[in-house]
This record gives C-alpha cells, structure tokens and sequence, in this order.
C-alpha cells in the first residue's frame, strides 16, 4: 500500500484529570493518536510512524490497528516504553501535560523506505519527538513533500517546560527558528503562541503572523467555538467559523489534533485553505459530539463530513455550498 500522508509522534498511555477532579484512564491519547484515527476515517491513504514498548497493550492501540492505516511504521521495540502521561484541565480552559514515562525520538530509520515518497509528512508533535535532524533527512530525501505540523508540540502547550527551555534558549533560540523554517503548515492555538513566544498576543492574527516571521508557510489558528483564522505565506487572511454541533457538545478533547489532521487531509487534496478549514470545522463538529477519547466510532467517515457540510452550508452558509458544489459532486465518497 502506497501512502500520501505519514502521521508521526508519540502515542499516549493517559491518564486524564478534568476541571472538577474527575479522573478516567488509561486512555489511548496525543496527537498521533487522534490524527491517526482520523485520516483512517476519512479514507486517506495514511500510514503511521511511532515506537512503542513490546509490552503495549493491543487493546490500548486497537483503535489505531484497527482504523484502516498503514501500520508498517509502527514499531513495538524491545526495551522501549509508550509515552505516559497524566493530562490535567484547568477550569479557565488551559491544560498542563506531565510526563511519566516518555518512548524514543523518532529517527529517520524508523520510516519505511516507501513512506518517503508521500505527498506530507504531518508532524503530530507534542514534545519535539521527531527532530530537526530528522525532518532534514526527509526534506533532502522528499523535497516535494508537505511538511507539517501540530505546533503545540514544538514550544507549545504540549511540550515540557524543560525541553522549551532547551530549544528556546539555547543558542538564542536557533534550533527552534530551524525548526519553524521547516514547516509548511503549522497549527496552533494562542495558548501555544504565548509560551513559545513568551508573550500575549493582541489577536490571533497577531499570533499567526509571529510564526510567519519565525518561518513557517502557512498557520491554521484554531480558537475553539469561534473557529479558526488562517494566514498564508503572503498574508491573506481566512477566517472560518466553527460549524455547528447539531447534536451538542460531549466531549472537546482532541478536537484540535483532529481538525489539523482533517485540514491536512482536506489540503493536500484541493490545495485549497478555505476549503480545508471548512472540512476540519466539519470533522471537529461531528467528533466533538460524542466522547470516549480515541475511538474510531467518535471519528467521522468522509461521507459524514461531506453531509455535515451540505447541511451547515444549506441552513446558514448558503453562498458556501453554491461555491463548492463542483467539490461535492466530485468527492464524495
């Protein structure tokens, strides 16, 4: 099987702790995780690259072995541990990851050699788990590719305090601006702007247009029920609402891992922004209305998608499906 896109980053064993004490776990959790699960559901050609320890539980990943990817980059290694994690939700809204146990940094050899020629690498990234090293080897190997990324893990609300402080501050800062100059789309949300940049942004315009200037291609801001801005390389700006959860709100963890994953996705096929963030408003939309972290029933099909779309277009954006019709008609699956 050959793949377009190759999701890489660590999968969680987690434990996660909710505003009001509340416990549940171990969950399957982290970007990977979500993305992964996701682009199974939508019919993408993906494939995975991750370690784990040969101990992992199957029925901890089954939602991952079984979702319909390429798991020939999914290794479970002798001596390695998954990634564990307590993940903690504060009552303003922020979250704090501390990690028990963490796997090994994804190297260049852990990708298949066939994976290399894929259209994207997508970077789900929580703590810098695929180094810079890494993503050279991959651009002098795949220059044609998309690179992209889950910025919460470089500098972000995911990464370690101590691993910020390393890529941030040592050397004034040069790994992490190699970094940034390597991804072609990056997706952040304005928590992961002030702590990498330590400092407040005005708006998320404001917050986007810092990573532009560190490097990055394109920046997809995700605000929540307020949607998502995007600005592109030559600084136009596209703001797309969130689409409505017609069935109401369950469960918001990982919608942010699955709206850039969907984005991707959605890109790499139109090469159209717009349209990508409409499909990734869609897909948060209908995920964030069930609960159970990583599932594959909680992930929607293509074909869910497409229709929470015609339906959001229909009832409140009609100019929107009149625009996207051809896509449609073309698409769906």
């Amino acid at each position: 099987m050959s793949v377009d896109i190759v999701a890489m980053g660590y999968l969680f064993n987690e434990r996660i702790v909710w505003p009001d004490g509340k416990e549940q776990g171990p969950v399957l959790g982290s970007t990977a995780s979500y993305g992964s699960v996701a682009l199974g559901r939508l019919e993408a050609k993906a494939g995975i690259v991750s370690v784990v320890g040969e101990e992992t539980s199957r029925k901890l990943l089954s939602p991952i072995l079984e979702c319909g990817i390429d798991l020939r980059g999914l290794e479970f290694r002798k001596g390695a541990s998954e990634v564990c994690n307590v993940l903690r939700y504060f009552p303003d809204g922020t979250k704090e990851l501390k990690y028990l146990k963490i796997s090994p940094a994804i190297q260049y050899e852990d990708i298949p050699e066939d994976y290399l020629d894929a259209k994207v690498f997508h970077l789900c990234l929580v703590d810098y788990e695929v180094p810079l090293e890494t993503i050279g080897k991959i651009r002098r190997r795949s220059p044609g590719a998309l690179i992209t990324a889950d910025l919460g893990g470089a500098g972000g609300a995911h990464s370690r305090e101590e691993t910020r402080s390393a890529y941030l501050d040592t050397e004034n800062g040069r790994y992490q601006r190699e970094y940034l100059r390597n991804i072609d789309i990056g997706k952040i949300s304005l928590e992961d702007a002030r702590k990498s940049f330590r400092r407040e942004f005005a708006s998320p315009r404001e917050a986007a247009e810092a990573y532009l200037e560190a490097g990055v291609g394109m920046v997809v801001v995700t605000l929540g029920e307020d949607g998502a801005c995007i600005l592109e390389g030559e600084g136009r700006e596209i703001t797309i609402p969130a689409v409505t959860p017609y069935r109401g709100v369950a469960d918001t963890t990982g919608a942010g891992d699955t709206y850039i994953t969907a984005f991707v996705a959605a890109y790499v096929e139109s090469r159209d922004a717009a349209w990508a963030a409409w499909y990734a408003s869609a897909t948060s939309s209908l995920m964030i209305e069930e609960t159970g972290g990583v599932q594959i029933q909680r992930m929607p099909t293509d074909g869910q998608v497409r229709e929470r779309l015609r339906t959001y277009f229909t009832e409140e954006r009609p100019e929107e499906l009149e625009k996207y019709k051809a896509s449609f008609r073309r698409d769906t699956r």
